[in-house]
């Protein structure tokens, strides 16, 4: 294991960059901090590009093991001070290592049952909920409209708690996600205030996609005009809204029992 201490090393700077778009293009990785979210990595089987972790992280038996996993690896392995970790680290916790992940999302199948739109949700917390509940759920893809956040941006990553190493995620214009929707057969169903059907009583069995607008805009005319079903959420009186990633968990787990049954 190299040990590094200057903030000029290559790998540092590399490590640094990953906290922008820009830089997670340039170099193909994204930035994995904290223990647990890089043992879903490795379980996961993504391919590391490096890895930077603190003298202290094999203090601990888990912190050991993970550290002899990166070494089986054979990814560039550096120990470097905690001070030193805490530059490039986009938490203030990031418990002593920090992986480059290749940034490489799994294909989107040619036969899938359910999918999720994200459309223009900007909100990193709420785009990284909705890929953790849609591994959960079983989703067969997540497709992403401009305007969304990025979905390797450190947050994203972190949010959907290593969900992003296994899921198949496509972000392309909206035209392109429909036709996608459309060579997969799967019925477009919008979500809104106004829609006419009740969301536990909509066919389900065959290929699908629930269309989840921003909570500020809901979803774009584009999506209006492609829906073959508009749905909504019933909610109490005096209840004005539900946070998107909230109402997205129901509907995914709506389609999920339906599978299962």
């Amino acid at each position: 294991m190299e040990i590094i201490t200057s903030k000029e090393n290559r790998y540092i700077k590399a490590a640094r960059a990953l906290n922008s778009a820009k830089g997670r293009a340039e170099q193909n990785l994204l930035p994995v901090e904290g223990l647990r979210l890089a043992e879903e990595a490795l379980a996961a089987g993504a391919e590391l590009g490096f890895a930077l972790v603190t003298e202290q992280l094999s203090a601990n038996p888990r912190g050991a093991a993970l550290v002899d996993k990166l070494e089986q690896s054979g990814c560039p392995l550096l120990q470097v001070p905690e001070k030193l970790l805490m530059q490039v680290a986009d938490t203030e916790h990031p418990q002593g290592v920090f992986l480059a992940v290749r940034r490489a999302a799994k294909p989107l199948p040619r036969q899938g049952r359910c999918f999720v739109v994200c459309d223009r949700l900007a909100d990193p917390g709420n785009l990284g909920t909705i890929f953790r509940t849609a591994l959960a759920a079983g989703v067969d893809g997540l497709l992403l409209t401009p305007g969304c956040a990025a979905w390797d941006s450190p947050k994203v990553v972190r949010s959907s708690m290593g969900a992003v190493f296994r899921l198949p995620i496509y972000a392309a214009p909206e035209a392109e996600l429909l036709d996608i929707l459309r060579e997969q057969g799967a019925r477009v169903l919008l979500t809104a205030a106004d829609g006419a059907e009740r969301f536990d009583r909509i066919e389900l069995a065959t290929p699908h996609a629930w269309v989840m607008g921003s909570e500020a805009a809901g979803c774009s005319d584009f999506w209006h005009e492609a829906a073959d079903a508009k749905v909504y959420l019933p909610m109490a009186e005096g209840a004005e809204s539900l946070n998107v990633a909230v109402a997205a968990g129901i509907l995914m787990y709506q389609s999920f029992i339906v599978e299962c049954n």
